[in-house]
């Protein structure tokens, strides 16, 4: 059910750090988590059904997945290299694997014209949704914006694109307003 979920990003998540070691040691070890993680071996994941249906759902989370609806103002991260995001999370249904392909894009402005494309094999563990169904959860991915100091009011697409080695994929799409922090604004944007 793509596009239906709403905006994907978890606001828990726009904390900003002041101790860029901090940041740095978050950052690292929430991608390694993203791409490690641990597994419950305890929980089994259907397999994909035999019509080769499957779906994703967009999230928000750093260290969690959490489903949001609507479009939130979201403030953005600023990142210690100096780029901007926001964490991305999603679920997974119909899929038997420990790894999926993950193809995410950030777009924003007229005619789209700030688009960030990002692609990973990322680590998926087994869980069990709110609803009782078994899923693959991935979480505190930083999902980046191009030119993001002058995103702020803008409404941003954010689209993922999950794959496993078999072929079967699926997609969800979501938005949010993205809130620069004030003194990282930039004033002269085309």
């Amino acid at each position: 059910m793509a596009g239906t979920r709403g905006a994907c990003f978890d606001q828990m998540s726009n904390r900003r750090y002041r101790n860029q070691g901090l940041n740095l040691a978050l950052v690292a070890g929430s991608a390694w988590l993203a791409l490690f993680g641990c597994s419950d071996e305890s929980v089994q994941v259907r397999p994909a059904p035999s019509n080769g249906s499957a779906s994703v759902v967009l999230g928000s989370g750093e260290t969690q997945y959490a489903p949001l609806e609507g479009e939130p103002i979201i403030s953005l991260t600023p990142g210690f290299q100096g780029g901007f995001h926001i964490y991305a999370a999603f679920l997974a249904y119909g899929f038997a694997a420990e790894r999926l392909d993950m193809h995410l894009v950030t777009t924003w402005g007229a005619n789209d014209a700030w688009r960030f494309p990002t692609n990973a094999w990322i680590k998926v563990r087994p869980v069990v949704d709110a609803k009782g169904d078994n899923a693959l959860m991935a979480y505190g991915w930083p999902a980046q914006l191009t030119n993001a100091p002058c995103a702020q009011g803008q409404r941003v697409r954010v689209d993922v694109v999950v794959e496993d080695e078999a072929g079967l994929s699926a997609s969800d799409t979501c938005y949010f307003v993205a809130d620069v922090p004030a003194q990282l604004r930039e004033s002269n944007c085309p």
